[in-house]
């Protein structure tokens, strides 16, 4: 059973004779895991610890990652000295491979002001690689959305977060709007204010001690890109936005991710996701819908189905930063749930899944404030949204209706989506998803069995 621990407070050790090191206030992550490869990722701090303001002022130095399946770290291996600079933002990222599927990996950052000088060590963080696609075992990951700093309501950061950590998920999905650069305050306008978001959100202690422990697969959505709604054609706002190459650029900065941000994981025999990108290939929101509309764009349309009908995992998951089926308010312009927007890509979409007789797929959202099972009532498959992070982002009570769509349930507070794929030790296979409020307790919960091909 894997151990999920607090991190302790990392102490510097400073040699006199080389002065003080830099340090690493927002701890690390691993991101992408699969069966044999990693990415791992510190940023280099002035801080010791996080202030109250959240700024995260970066530092020169030079970092390298001991990896171990021990966690006394008594057989482990070393990556190269990375050195960390203005230019990436102090971040140091590095690819690892060469690893065994389906173990347990402990990790830790050397610090040092020049390479090959260590003169500080981190605590030891962990993370899970994938099993095998032939492996048979059971899997369970989360899916969040709304990183709205005004919204976080504890000073350690969501609630939600302690409450996730408790279920010890193989990994996270965060849907996208890890930041709001439209309306949180100072608002992200230029590589500065943007770059200051993500330090003052990723620094909160209940984030680094969770993502230390949980890799994770990160998607982007509209506030984490620009602004609502937005698209890649459209103006800056009055207020200020990043323009889209500059939106873009922060994401794949800040975050452990590859550089094709539409990919697709295998997690054993059990299950495969797929994430989508919603924001830069899509055709202009002001553009009328129709078959020639598209969110996804012609080229990951395409990876999408065809990766799809290859797969011979159990179940499969599409996890999107924004809704398929809602449905939602009518005045929305991003996702494929609304009317007269990209609606017919959606529609299509489904409509091909159930030509082709596709099993045993679902459909996991972020994006919409709050937790909802709905079913497509022409070809029945489902979606789970996970709702906002935090009360305070919630939206208390949807009331929206489309004839296409059933709504099974609602329920407008704080909280995430807990997915659970259960193989081993049943007589029945099964996929659960549950919806839970920010300190853990399941509000709503549907298991599907396996349904044979």
């Amino acid at each position: 059973m894997k151990q999920l621990l607090w991190p302790i407070m990392l102490i510097a050790s400073v040699l006199p004779m080389y002065g003080e090191a830099p340090y690493n206030a927002m701890g690390e992550m691993a991101g992408e895991v699969g069966p044999h490869s990693v990415i791992l990722q510190t940023r280099l701090t002035t801080p010791a610890t996080r202030d109250t303001a959240g700024a995260m002022q970066g530092a020169g130095g030079w970092v390298r990652f001991e990896i171990s399946s021990v966690d006394d770290f008594s057989q482990a291996r070393f990556t190269a000295w990375r050195q960390a600079l203005e230019e990436n933002d102090f971040i140091v990222r590095e690819h690892v491979s060469g690893l065994a599927a389906d173990t347990q990996y402990f990790y830790r950052v050397h610090i040092g002001e020049s390479a090959g000088l260590s003169q500080q060590v981190g605590p030891r963080r962990s993370f899970r690689t994938a099993p095998e696609p032939w492996m048979k075992r059971d899997v369970s990951f989360t899916v969040v959305t709304s990183h709205k700093y005004s919204a976080v309501d504890h000073p350690d950061g969501f609630n939600s977060y302690e409450a996730m950590i408790r279920l010890r998920p193989d990994f996270i999905v965060p849907t996208g709007d890890n930041v709001y650069y439209d309306s949180d305050i100072p608002p992200g306008v230029d590589l500065a204010s943007c770059r200051h978001q993500w330090h003052r959100m990723y620094s909160l202690p209940r984030l680094v001690a969770f993502y230390g422990q949980v890799p994770a697969y990160w998607e982007k959505d509209d506030h984490d890109y620009r602004f609502d709604d937005a698209d890649p054609y459209m103006p800056a706002r009055k207020v200020g936005s990043p323009d889209d190459e500059l939106g873009r650029s922060v994401f794949l900065e800040q975050v452990p991710v590859r550089e094709k941000t539409y990919r697709t994981v295998r997690w054993g025999s059990a299950l495969q996701i797929w994430l989508t990108e919603g924001r830069d290939f899509r055709s202009p929101n002001a553009m009328p819908d129709g078959s020639g509309k598209t969110m996804w764009g012609v080229e990951q349309r395409r990876w999408l189905k065809k990766t799809i009908l290859e797969s011979n995992a159990m179940f499969k998951v599409l996890v999107s930063p924004t809704p398929l089926l809602g449905p939602d308010r009518a005045n929305k312009k991003d996702n494929h749930a609304n009317r007269l927007v990209f609606f017919t890509e959606g529609q299509n979409f489904l409509k091909w899944l159930a030509g082709k007789k596709v099993r045993n797929f679902y459909i996991a959202c972020g994006d919409r404030h709050w937790k909802y099972h709905s079913v497509h009532k022409e070809t029945g498959y489902e979606e789970f949204c996970s709702g906002s992070l935090g009360d305070g982002s919630a939206v208390k009570n949807p009331d929206y209706f489309d004839p296409v769509v059933e709504r099974k349930f609602y329920l407008g507070n704080g909280g995430f989506l807990l997915v659970r794929v259960q193989v081993q030790r049943v007589t029945e296979p099964a996929i659960t998803f549950d919806l839970c409020e920010k300190h853990g307790r399941v509000a709503y919960s549907v298991r599907r069995p396996y349904v044979a091909q």
